[in-house]
């Protein structure tokens, strides 16, 4: 027997989606704070904040 990954003993679909999300979203803020760090080199913004602004928008992420 070959166990890929640890599921729960309770298939919760729901919860698997929302941690899926929050791990994406933590990742995302780990990024743009990453990118800010760089901005002279890739030219996203000095902070995480300008950095997660979709280009062409004012809107922040």
């Amino acid at each position: 027997m070959l166990l890929d990954s640890v599921m729960p003993p309770t298939f919760d679909l729901t919860h698997i989606t929302d941690s899926t999300a929050a791990a994406h979203e933590n990742n995302f803020h780990s990024f743009t704070a990453w990118l800010s760090r760089y901005d002279t080199t890739y030219g996203f913004g000095a902070t995480a904040r300008d950095a997660s602004v979709r280009p062409g928008s004012c809107t922040p992420r």
